[in-house]
């Protein structure tokens, strides 16, 4: 009958330490609920560590209850002892490895949402007899975002279309700006096409007045990285890009969008 009552209030004594083992885990697993993936890296290392501590304890208990009736309730007291102290020992490290996991993912979180924008701006300055002046701003927000270009440019011929690339290398005297920049080797296309060179953007739409405003994103232009379009130029041209579709002249590298009207190197900017 004194075994029973023992192995009863031992057997009580480790179901309330498991249960503060399993609290601790939950209160844990609360604070890094910030990052999914690491959560439940958490969660499957707690459980692992949760189990073994609860046998443990169980084990020790079991065998504490099977002492012979001759043997010292000091004894007894001991070995009880020594196992929950194993369990608090067990229910520590689970809230330590989650609260560890936890400032992981709060400080990945921190450094993606404080990512700043990088910015560079081209002014385009008229060329040969043209009068197409303005200012081409870039803008991508990290460095798997593509790229937001923004345009006012003027003096263009009016309720028309006009083709814009970014060409190989920097220089104000257009004509040796050389060709699109093509850093993946791929064919002449326009904006929307999955095969185009990374400086093709395409055509912009001129109004009444002779004057192009908008924007476009492009996802193959990066402002960082070894492919990066900064010292780069922006050029405009006198004619409609026709996409390499036509297969007439230049129509494959260049598009047949005509001589080059106006350009700008491509700098950074705050």
């Amino acid at each position: 009958m004194l075994r029973l009552c023992l192995l009863t209030s031992l057997l009580g004594l480790a179901s309330a330490q498991s249960s503060s083992v399993v609290n601790n885990w939950y209160s844990s697993t609360a604070i890094s609920s910030t990052s999914v993936a690491t959560s439940s890296l958490s969660s499957r290392t707690s459980s692992a560590l949760l189990s073994v501590a609860t046998s443990r304890t169980v084990s020790t208990l079991l065998s504490t209850a099977s002492l012979p009736a001759t043997s010292s309730s000091a004894a007894r007291s001991s070995i009880a002892s020594s196992s929950i102290a194993s369990s608090s020992i067990a229910s520590s490290s689970i809230a330590s490895s989650s609260i560890a996991s936890s400032s992981i993912a709060s400080s990945s979180i921190a450094s993606s949402s404080t990512a700043t924008p990088i910015r560079a701006v081209a002014t385009i300055a008229p060329f040969g007899n043209s009068n197409v002046r303005g200012t081409v701003t870039f803008q991508q927000a990290d460095a798997n975002s593509a790229t937001n270009i923004t345009y006012d440019l003027t003096g263009n011929t009016p309720n028309s279309q006009r083709g814009i690339h970014i060409h190989q290398v920097g220089n104000t005297n257009c004509t040796l700006a050389l060709g699109h920049f093509d850093p993946f080797t791929m064919g002449h296309g326009l904006l929307t096409d999955p095969v185009r060179h990374a400086g093709d953007l395409g055509n912009i739409a001129i109004d009444s007045s002779g004057n192009a405003r908008g924007s476009l994103s492009a996802r193959l232009v990066t402002l960082s990285g070894p492919n990066r379009v900064i010292n780069l130029t922006f050029v405009m041209h006198g004619g409609v890009d026709d996409g390499g579709k036509t297969g007439v002249g230049t129509s494959s590298t260049t598009g047949n969008s005509g001589a080059r009207v106006g350009c700008g190197i491509i700098n950074l900017s705050t």
